[in-house]
């Protein structure tokens, strides 16, 4: 039998080296160790120099003041006419927040289906998908199965929200997220960090600093973790990770800097959008059972059926609205557009919104709906490397290199309800467990590459009163994608031979998988003897795009009053999965204006392409009649208008914005076609349908403001209040057909992810003295509407509104004259969960810390 590859060397082997390089670093530096605090001034100097640098001297704790997401050279966020949210290091370690699921939490803007595995809109940002980079640069995918990201050294979040297509023109209105990775301070220091918690959590992690002569400075992190598999049964997760960086200034104009990232990750199949197939209707079932006299009178009507009794329209109505060995989503298909037939408004094929999972396992809610052998996980390798070169003071050149890559492996064995009926008390009889994705196994990982090149010019001049600063750049970007699987053809489910239940029954082949009992004793029964047929490549994506941009900023009156224009023109290149050459100009827009002191109004605009090399159909079973071509790209524009704070030097700082943003053409799945065509009767997907959809528009007030009234104390307030996230327009869609799923959907329901508020509250304390003294406490108050699940057409899920506490409490002391933090968390005191966020519940987390 084959089994999953797995790496020779356990997370706990690998935390060996981590404590290793701490123990080796910190006992040659003991006794001259300078405060982390500490710099001296040609380091101070070398930090300052670029423009493209992103801190500022007034950043304290939770609360960054500048940005290089949305300008490419540091700015201060109050100058800047757009909104940008900054999700801090600080935050992220008090919160115990070490990967984007879990940071995404404390944003307001932002939501997440934490579950969720290979699908394209896991984050989502005011309605979209929320396209994420790594220093400005866009992460490498495997045709959208991404790396989990356990990144220990991002240093802060930058979200910059609404139309930001002057650098992101391939993207989309909402907005982007950047992940900025931590680098070389110049100081001398050493920590070392354990944390133990709920569900076997254990974590390591050593971040070592040394300067290295006058010129250079070093920086090491590296961690490992593992974990087990949570509150809903699944496969233990485990990673290892390292990221040494190193600053060269060999003289005072010059800076070089240089990364490696490297992360192994092996991760369980939690489950995720799988939960949705236990939510079919109950309608369904009652109307199998029970159909009603017009159900009836309409088969009875149909002369090709020749049904001469009531009793014989019932059981014809049970074999075809429930047919033995077939998943059920296609019986749900076929029976949702009967009853639109009969009564014009089709019933959507999921509604539940709790789940009776005493119907499916004896494990209850806690079932796992994969097989044991599901799991996913790689290595995600990234290489970084930067020249800035100041040769006037107004001037600075950059050059910025970034390879990314992910080799990923994705076994999916999907356990989902069939129609095989229910036991009298209400369990069923049997589960289909035969959907299999057997994708980058046995050594043949799906890949997914980037490599991006950036030029970047950056020259500000002041004359006539007014500071002029211009920057131009341009990038040029390369990705590679590819899916490798097992091809699975009857045969294979034949070398399963037969059995008998106990009920007489003889199964033989994938009837065995079909109608697996899950109140029965047998386990499940693996699908890797079954892999039998040839090697395939499923899928191969190849992209080369390059982009020019250009703004000009001015700043007047004193840098109350500030401009800016962009301009950027995007080209993809002809390559196999992009038949033509397509090219694009965006225009970027924005002013701010200090009305009164601390106080500041703003307003943007901007556009985006979102080209795209989705082909209509997709699979093995793809045909010539299905005449697949390339879909059109999508077209987008955004405005956002609103205030700024930086009131008494910045106690008060952030943003309260109203923001619009449109796209036309969005790509997506076309559900009800793949789901009702009969090359995917058998429960498999042979084939998968994909069209431009309509206009989407999502329009709201979006605020962040941080205050630091003192060293002491700090509060983070974010809330989103969506007004409009839905479907305004689509020529996809038949205006005479009201009743079809394709209708009520797209017209009758908001975007998915789209919460009407959503709201948290964050704060820390710092006790200087006293009987607390060194003590910290904090928590952080969550708060979000219920919202729709999905956009998929046939589903109508919603989360329940959701109210979450999360608390932390840490020591400052000494151990042995050794620096040492003591910390607890708490996260989700309020042990909230639900069938379709599946999470875990409360957890409980402690860390000791030590620093050398």
């Amino acid at each position: 039998m084959n089994t999953p590859a797995r790496s020779n060397t356990s997370p706990w082997k690998s935390s060996i080296v981590v404590l290793g390089l701490a123990s080796t670093t910190a006992a040659s530096h003991a006794q001259s160790v300078a405060p982390a605090a500490t710099t001296d001034a040609s380091a101070d100097d070398a930090i300052k120099m670029s423009a493209f640098s992103v801190s500022t001297e007034k950043d304290y704790g939770y609360r960054k003041l500048s940005s290089v997401t949305s300008s490419k050279t540091g700015e201060l966020v109050s100058k800047m006419p757009q909104a940008i949210e900054v999700i801090s290091s600080e935050l992220l370690t008090d919160f115990n927040a070490n990967n984007g699921n879990n940071a995404f939490r404390y944003s307001s803007s932002v939501t997440v289906k934490e579950n969720a595995v290979g699908q394209a809109d896991i984050y989502n940002l005011r309605g979209f998908a929320l396209p994420r980079y790594y220093n400005g640069v866009a992460l490498a995918n495997a045709l959208s199965l991404v790396p989990v990201n356990i990144w220990d050294n991002i240093d802060r979040i930058e979200v910059v929200k609404g139309p930001v297509g002057l650098y992101y023109a391939n993207s989309t209105p909402n907005g982007v997220a950047n992940f900025i990775t931590k680098k070389p301070q110049w100081v001398e220091s050493t920590s070392l960090d354990f944390t133990y918690g709920s569900y076997g959590f254990q974590k390591v992690m050593a971040d070592h600093q040394e300067k290295i002569g006058k010129y250079a400075a070093m920086r090491v992190i590296a961690s490992a973790g593992q974990k087990g598999p949570g509150y809903h049964d699944g496969s233990p997760s485990r990673y290892t990770f390292l990221s040494p960086s190193i600053v060269v200034r060999p003289f005072e104009r010059l800076e070089i800097t240089a990364e490696l990232d490297y992360l192994n990750e092996h991760n369980g199949y939690a489950g995720g959008a799988n939960v949705w197939n236990y939510s079919y209707n109950p309608i369904w079932q009652q109307n199998l059972n029970n159909p009603s006299a017009a159900m009836i009178a309409y088969f009875r009507n149909q002369p090709n059926l020749n049904l001469a009794s009531d009793d014989a329209a019932r059981a014809y109505i049970k074999s075809r609205w429930s047919p033995p060995n077939t998943a059920a989503g296609v019986a749900l298909a076929t029976w949702s557009n009967d009853v639109r037939l009969i009564t014009g408004t089709a019933p959507f094929l999921y509604t539940t919104q709790k789940i009776d999972w005493s119907k499916y396992s004896p494990r209850g809610d806690r079932m796992a709906m994969h097989g044991p052998q599901s799991t996913y996980g790689g290595t995600t390798p990234t290489y970084e490397a930067s020249v800035v070169f100041t040769p006037i003071d107004d001037l600075s050149i950059r050059y910025h290199w970034v390879h990314t890559e992910t080799h990923q492996q994705f076994i999916r064995q999907i356990i989902q309800p069939n129609t095989n009926g229910f036991r009298p008390d209400g369990r069923v009889n049997s589960l289909d467990i035969a959907n299999l994705a057997l994708q980058g196994f046995g050594g043949f990982n799906r890949i997914g590459k980037n490599d991006t090149q950036q030029l970047d010019a950056a020259f500000e001049k002041e004359f006539f009163d007014v500071k002029h600063k211009i920057a131009i750049g341009y990038e040029t970007l390369r990705t590679f994608s590819q899916n490798t699987n097992y091809a699975f053809t009857a045969a294979d489910f034949a070398k399963a031979g037969t059995i008998t239940t106990p009920s007489g029954q003889t199964l033989t082949g994938i009837q065995i998988y079909q109608n697996y009992d899950p109140f029965g004793t047998a386990e499940i029964p693996g699908l890797y003897a079954l892999q039998g047929g040839p090697l395939v490549v499923s899928a191969r994506s190849l992209t080369k795009n390059e982009q020019y941009y250009g703004s000009y900023r001015a700043s007047a009156h004193e840098d109350r009053v500030n401009f800016l224009f962009g301009v950027n023109k995007y080209y993809t290149l002809k390559t196999g999965n992009t038949p033509r050459d397509q090219d694009n100009t965006t225009y970027t827009y924005g002013i701010i204006g200090e009305v009164i002191k601390g106080f500041s109004v703003f307003a943007s605009k901007s556009e985006a392409i979102g080209f795209t090399n989705q082909q209509s159909a997709l699979g093995p079973g793809v045909l010539p009649s299905d005449n697949v071509r390339t879909l059109d790209p999508e077209q987008s524009k955004g405005w956002e208008a609103g205030f700024k704070t930086s009131f008494n030097d910045n106690e008060w700082s952030g943003t309260v914005s109203y923001y619009n943003a449109e796209r036309t053409g969005v790509v997506g799945g076309d559900v009800l076609k793949t789901l009702t065509d009969p090359r995917n009767a058998s429960g498999g997907t042979n084939v998968q349908f994909f069209v431009n959809g309509g206009l989407f528009r999502s329009r709201g007030i979006d605020s962040d403001i941080i205050w630091t009234p003192n060293r002491n104390l700090q509060m983070v307030l974010n809330y989103n209040h969506s007004l409009e996230a839905r479907i305004v327009a689509d020529p996809t869609v038949n205006p005479q057909t009201p009743g079809t799923l394709d209708y009520q959907k797209k017209f009758g329901r908001p975007l998915s992810q789209s919460p009407k508020n959503r709201v948290n509250l964050i704060g820390k304390y710092n006790f200087t003295g006293g009987a607390l003294n060194n003590v910290s406490v904090g928590g952080a108050i969550r708060y979000s509407d219920t919202y729709s699940v999905t956009n998929g057409v046939t589903t109508d899920i919603w989360v329940p509104s959701q109210t979450m506490l999360d608390m932390f409490i840490a020591y400052q002391t000494k151990i042995f004259s050794t620096p040492t933090s003591l910390r607890l968390n708490v996260t989700n005191i309020t042990d909230e969960m639900s069938d379709y966020t599946w999470g875990d519940g409360r957890t409980i987390y402690g860390s000791i810390g030590f620093k050398f």
